[in-house]
């Protein structure tokens, strides 16, 4: 989304917002992790304005100990490692679970996670367990609530 269709968006929110708020302030700067700070009658709110394209990668562990042990087989494994990568690839006006419209984040997540070499030993057999993991998360930009994961 351009600059323009950014403004757009913070106009069609500011236009929702002030009718149940108070007071409304947009800062807008060149970041790619925007904030918006607006004020009403609970209080301040920070919450961040993301732009389709932003990304964010965490470093990731996964201990499945758990997971094999409810699975009830002879295995062990080291902990999952890898990296998250979040990436917002859209803006959209939805319907949440009050059915109520909202404007809304669409949230890629993908995966790729690794016992390392020999981290892995499923009935004797020792090896290596790979995993890809790949979601969408729909999170409402008021509150970055999740909608639907």
């Amino acid at each position: 989304m351009d600059r323009t269709g950014l403004k757009a968006v913070l106009l069609t929110m500011l236009f929702v917002f002030s009718t149940s708020l108070a007071s409304v302030e947009i800062n807008l700067t060149e970041s790619t992790n925007e904030r918006s700070t607006q004020q009403g009658a609970l209080g301040v709110v920070d919450v961040p304005t993301y732009r389709i394209g932003d990304k964010w990668v965490y470093e990731t562990k996964f201990d499945v100990a758990q997971l094999i042990a409810q699975a009830n087989v002879s295995a062990s494994l080291n902990t999952l490692t890898g990296d998250t990568v979040n990436t917002v690839t859209d803006i959209i006006y939805t319907t949440d679970e009050n059915g109520d419209t909202v404007l809304a984040y669409e949230i890629d997540i993908s995966g790729g996670f690794s016992s390392g070499n020999s981290g892995a030993n499923l009935e004797g057999t020792p090896g290596r367990l790979e995993i890809d993991y790949d979601g969408t998360d729909l999170l409402r930009a008021r509150d970055l609530a999740t909608i639907e994961s």
